[in-house]
């Protein structure tokens, strides 16, 4: 029974501090003709610098050979009292 009782208590550690590295989402929505729409959210543990590299990493993914940023617009947003960074933007694949 004490076994059980330790493995227990290690996956429930083992969960929160998996949890605790997501620090961004990414979300891209396809246009058409090789168009993107990319946006990209952030914790106050990043800021904005991290942000925008994290969505040029995405559009380097969505288009390896290339793109164009064709509009980009900072997105950031205080929710209680903390700054959470954001970043959004439209890209064209070469």
């Amino acid at each position: 029974m004490k076994n059980i009782s330790i493995v227990f208590i290690l996956f429930v550690l083992i969960g929160m501090l998996s949890g605790c590295g997501v620090n961004h989402k990414i979300v891209n929505y396809p246009m058409g003709d090789g168009k993107y729409s990319i946006s990209a959210r952030g914790n106050s543990a990043i800021n904005q610098d991290d942000i925008k590299e994290f969505w040029y990493i995405e559009a380097s993914k969505l288009c390896p050979n290339g793109f164009n940023v064709d509009e980009i617009e900072e997105k950031r947003k205080h929710l209680d009292g903390y700054p959470k960074p954001g970043l959004e933007g439209i890209i064209t694949c070469k």
